[in-house]
C-alpha cells in the first residue's frame, strides 16, 4: 500500500525551488515543493513541485537528486506514486485534470505511452491524492489506483494496466 498527498509546503521563488534540511543533509527541489513519497522498498524520495510542475526523484541512500521529470506548465502535480517494484510513477496533476504515467527506462522515468494518451490518463474534476494497491493474490498486474478528486467530491477507480478509469465512488457531502 502507498499513498500520497497534500501538504502544503512552503513555496521557493520561481526557478530557485524549496530548500529543506534534514539532519545534516540539504535537499533542493523543485519551486513549490508540495508532497513527498518514499519508494515501497525505502530506496527512493518522489517529491511534487506544485508550482514548478516538476517531480523530483532523489536516492534515499545517497540523499541525492537522481531526476527531475518536467511536467506541462499548468499541470500543478499534487501526488506522486510509485509501483510496489518502482517500474511506475503515477502523478496525479492538479491544474489539468488528469494522472500522468511514467515507466522506468534505463534508470529514468519516461512517459509511459502504453497507457492512455502519451502516458496520460484524463479525469474529470480537480485530482489530489492518491493511493496504490496491488489486490490479494496479484503479482505483476492487477494494480489499482485510487484518486481522490476533490470538486466532484468521488474517488477514481482506476486498472493501471489499461489505464481505465473502472469505477468511480462518490462520497457523501454531508458532515
Amino acid at each position: 500500500y502507498s499513498a500520497a498527498g497534500g501538504g502544503g509546503g512552503g513555496a521557493g521563488s520561481e526557478g530557485v525551488g524549496s530548500h529543506y534540511t534534514s539532519g545534516s543533509t540539504s535537499l533542493n527541489s523543485g519551486a513549490g515543493a508540495f508532497s513527498v513519497q518514499a519508494s515501497f522498498d525505502g530506496t527512493l524520495i518522489f517529491v511534487t513541485a506544485y508550482t514548478g510542475n516538476t517531480v523530483s526523484v532523489i536516492d534515499a541512500a545517497t540523499r541525492t537528486l537522481k531526476q527531475t521529470i518536467t511536467l506541462s506548465a499548468g499541470d500543478f502535480p499534487w501526488a506522486a506514486v510509485p509501483s510496489s517494484d518502482n517500474q511506475r510513477l503515477y502523478v496525479t496533476l492538479n491544474g489539468s485534470s488528469g494522472v500522468k504515467v511514467f515507466k522506468l527506462d534505463n534508470g529514468s522515468y519516461v512517459p509511459d505511452t502504453s497507457i492512455g494518451v502519451s502516458g496520460r490518463i484524463d479525469l474529470n474534476g480537480t485530482p489530489v491524492g492518491a493511493a496504490l494497491n496491488r489486490p490479494v493474490g496479484t503479482f505483476a498486474t492487477g494494480d489499482v489506483l485510487y484518486v481522490a478528486n476533490n470538486v466532484l467530491n468521488q474517488v477514481e477507480v482506476i486498472n493501471t494496466t489499461t489505464g481505465v478509469d473502472r469505477k468511480s465512488t462518490r462520497l457523501n457531502s454531508s458532515h
